[in-house]
């Protein structure tokens, strides 16, 4: 304690940034010391290079504003700020333009051959590219714990003229439990055509940002994280059925949800990418969302305000949205790699202070 008081003391910063500083410094040296005894003990699977021939999902940010940035420009002003770009890297090896963002993030993804990557972000224009993340599915229970019950006999509320979005695997709007008891209480009253999925005034509104069509709902097989996140937040089982164990009740029942499905339906495709989720979070701010739902996870180390996620969350978070997303669950704050060594502090004590597998929060 002594060390950081000094430390603390030493700069301008704000004690607790000092302290959060020193503690990552000794997390990475704890990790170069064992990256280090691993590599002297042989162990050649710790460095893995990356592959330069691999085709890649990466998202490049362009350095003119977007249209939440600068509200006189249009979307067509701001794709015309993408082209010169967009026509050089749809020439490169394994190009495929995926995601065009225009209203949180100026920019677009694609998928490229790794060793392509440098060449985009030597064009004019482009302010920076990185490879997607991918993510995964977090399963938590939720319900009591979150004193809804107790909300609900106190306010009165139970979720009405409130609109959450769910970005994760699919919904199923068709469920008898997924349902709106009073429609004239609903945000949004335009209801999604569509020849995929029967939109409808609990969830009016959802688009498949993996796939590309509106097919929301999870093929045989493959997780229904989404449907259980849904059911959590929104369901509205009947009174009756719910106190036979028939139906489920969420903690805002009366609540409208946005179907924003960003895990593939193919067979092979288990994860999510970073480009997918921005554009749902882009889609979800321009379709009215209140509140974006992000049960998702991918190890990661410390934030960076660069990542382009983490723009798109700050962007909808300054247009008035509250984005709630999965801090992780895979380990304490001070596991390492292996999930075996634990760190410790001057005392010699487990810290458990941070989260080890954070996503985007």
């Amino acid at each position: 304690s002594v060390k950081y008081t000094a430390y603390a003391q030493s700069e301008s910063t704000s004690y607790n940034d000092k302290i959060i500083q020193l503690m990552r410094d000794e997390y990475r040296a704890e990790r170069k010391k064992l990256a280090e005894e691993k590599l002297k003990n042989g162990d050649k699977n710790l460095i893995q290079e990356k592959d330069p021939n691999e085709i890649v999902r990466v998202i490049v940010q362009m350095d003119k504003q977007s249209i939440s940035e600068n509200s006189s420009m249009t979307k067509k002003q701001i794709m015309k700020t993408q082209s010169n770009v967009l026509s050089k890297a749809k020439k490169l090896e394994g190009a495929k333009v995926r995601q065009t963002y225009s209203y949180l993030l100026n920019g677009f993804s694609m998928t490229v051959k790794r060793s392509e990557i440098s060449k985009i972000k030597e064009m004019p224009g482009v302010k920076a590219v990185s490879e997607a993340n991918m993510y995964y599915p977090i399963m938590t229970t939720a319900k009591e714990l979150t004193k809804a019950y107790e909300v609900w006999k106190e306010s009165g509320y139970k979720g009405e003229g409130l609109v959450v979005s769910v970005i994760d695997t699919g919904i199923d709007p068709d469920h008898k439990d997924m349902r709106i008891t009073d429609s004239s209480k609903a945000k949004i009253k335009e209801i999604k055509q569509s020849k995929e999925t029967n939109f409808t005034e609990k969830v009016p509104y959802g688009y498949n940002f993996a796939d590309r069509n509106d097919d929301i709902k999870d093929a045989k097989g493959k997780s229904m994280h989404g449907m259980h996140v849904a059911g959590i937040i929104g369901a509205n089982g009947k009174e009756d059925e719910v106190n036979n164990l028939k139906a489920i009740q969420g903690v805002a029942p009366e609540a409208q949800l946005l179907a924003m499905k960003v895990f593939s339906n193919h067979p092979e495709m288990g994860g999510c990418f970073d480009d997918d989720i921005i554009a749902a979070i882009e889609d979800s701010v321009l379709h009215e969302a209140d509140i974006i739902n992000m049960s998702l996870g991918t190890e990661a180390g410390f934030q960076n305000p660069n990542n382009p996620v983490e723009v798109a969350i700050k962007k909808a978070t300054d247009k008035g949205v509250l984005v709630v997303v999965a801090a992780g669950n895979s380990a304490i704050s001070t596991t390492a790699s292996d999930s075996q060594n634990l760190l410790t502090n001057d005392l010699g004590t487990v810290d458990t202070a941070m989260i080890s597998s954070p996503a985007t929060a």
